[in-house]
């Protein structure tokens, strides 16, 4: 009875944890973003390290496939919160949908809904320095500041 317990649980435990991971290593085939009001799907694409290539560009350029790997993902998906948040996106979410797959010709399919929310924009800045304050140049300060803006 232990015996074929063991046999159920040896087979039925490897099935399953390769379906979980039955993605990675499947080329990237299209990338596309949902709710990117403001900034572009090419300025985008080409700060993430997931990239698409089609079938064209694979067979005719030669172009590697990226391959999927839900880390790299994870890491995409923290790098498009972090381009949103430089732009004044304060509040902005990203969320992975369910992947399209092919396992026929082992492609990955994603789409990624950006909610932007609203931009946080910066009227006034002023500046008061302290009478205590030494070796401080009120000029090169405002040189330094305006330099960032």
């Amino acid at each position: 009875m232990r015996f074929r317990l063991f046999l159920l649980i040896f087979f039925l435990f490897p099935a399953g944890t390769i379906q979980l991971s039955a993605q990675d290593n499947y080329e990237v085939r299209k990338v596309t973003f949902t709710g990117n009001k403001t900034l572009k799907k090419d300025f985008l694409l080409d700060k993430m390290a997931l990239n698409e290539v089609s079938w064209l560009e694979k067979k005719f350029t030669k172009k590697e496939p990226f391959l999927y790997s839900r880390e790299m993902m994870d890491l995409d998906l923290e790098r498009l919160v972090r381009i949103y948040q430089s732009e004044g996106f304060i509040h902005v979410q990203t969320e992975l949908q369910p992947l399209v797959v092919n396992e026929k010709k082992q492609t990955v399919k994603i789409e990624i809904e950006i909610t932007e929310g609203e931009p946080v924009i910066t009227d006034t800045i002023s500046l008061e320095l302290i009478q205590n304050a030494r070796n401080t140049d009120p000029d090169s300060l405002l040189r330094r500041l305006s330099g960032k803006l």
